[in-house]
């Protein structure tokens, strides 16, 4: 199963380690991110959204309202 993140990069025929250098990440933080281990940081979130063009709400379903109002 893959992760929003990670199909986002397929479609965007990136590397991992592109995704991570457009997102200002290191490659084990896109890697964690990208499978599932560790979730995109709140104070990253902007970054993610700003690059990939996801929802936050498909980044980060827990901070979606959140998000929502402090954007």
């Amino acid at each position: 199963m893959n992760t929003p993140l990670k199909d986002w990069r397929i479609r965007a025929q990136l590397s991992a380690e592109e995704a991570a250098r457009q997102v200002r990440v290191s490659l084990p933080t896109w890697s964690r991110w990208e499978t599932g281990t560790r979730r995109v940081a709140a104070e990253r979130l902007n970054d993610v959204v700003r690059v990939t063009g996801l929802a936050p709400e498909v980044i980060r379903p827990d901070l979606a309202g959140v998000f929502a109002a402090s954007s």
